[in-house]
């Protein structure tokens, strides 16, 4: 059974809390929060002041990505790790991976930590990304990969670059994160379904010979549409992929669709 404890509160200095989740691959339970730092003004980021400086009160800050440990039996946490300042100032959710480390999404980029705490790869949906991530996570080079032109462009990013537009030969993005889904099928293969209810399958690519445990870092993330939507009316409020079929509840009831779960068996 469960209940509640009066059990002492867990204070290692954060500002808002976005979200949380607990990571896998952990002896204890690993409790990773989206936070703002409390040492700058401004709050969490809010789109009708990113125009405007941070010593004016604008909240265009980098938020704070900290994984603490838990113990239950000792009453006590330990911060293992913390990202300050790292992750996008439109981050809003986190999103566990089934075997080692979390999704961080904003609404115009997805990144990947591993569960050591490492950035290892993103992806931008549009060419806003650079506007809201830290410079040191996208380059020059990669902003104009995602503003224009050609896939070759984009395939020529930055290698020191972490969010990266959508690699070659998949098509160049250009849509909000925001009110989306993303629920994953395999170890390194997710379903992503936006606010409009457009469906996306989201990879990690580890390279070839990769297995689940071998310890090969992920080297990027994609994102290649399904020509799949869920319905046209309300706004798709939850999705969960099953063993045998996915299903995507919307605002207005729950509708399945059975030839995506065969479309994801193909990409995986």
């Amino acid at each position: 059974g469960g209940g509640l404890t009066n059990a002492p509160k867990i204070g290692h200095g954060f500002g808002d809390i976005l979200d949380c989740q607990y990571l896998r691959g952990y002896t204890e339970p690993v409790l990773l929060l989206l936070h703002s730092n409390p040492n700058r003004l401004g709050g969490r980021a809010w789109s009708g002041r990113l125009a405007t400086p941070s010593n004016a009160g604008g909240t265009r800050h980098p938020l704070t990505l900290t994984a603490i440990s838990i113990s239950v039996t000792q009453r006590r946490s330990v911060v293992l790790w913390s990202l300050c300042d790292a992750m996008p100032a439109d981050s809003t959710k986190l999103i566990a991976h089934p075997v080692d480390g979390v999704l961080v999404v904003g609404a115009n980029e997805i990144i990947y930590a591993d569960g050591g705490g490492r950035m290892r790869c993103g992806v931008a949906s549009n060419g806003f990304a650079r506007a809201t991530c830290p410079a040191s996570l996208v380059s020059p080079k990669v902003d104009k990969a995602a503003a224009a032109s050609t896939a070759s462009t984009a395939s020529s990013a930055s290698s020191e670059a972490i969010v990266t537009a959508n690699p070659s030969p998949l098509p160049l993005l250009s849509f909000a994160l925001d009110g989306c889904r993303i629920s994953f099928v395999s170890d390194d293969v997710a379903a992503l379904c936006s606010r409009d209810g457009t469906v996306y399958s989201l990879e990690i690519h580890r390279g070839v010979g990769y297995s689940a445990g071998s310890g090969r870092v992920a080297q990027s993330l994609s994102l290649s549409p399904m020509n799949c939507r869920l319905g046209g009316i309300g706004m798709v409020s939850s999705l969960s992929a099953l063993p045998l079929a996915t299903f995507g509840g919307k605002g207005l009831g729950n509708s399945s669709f059975d030839d995506l779960a065969t479309k994801m068996g193909g990409i995986g």
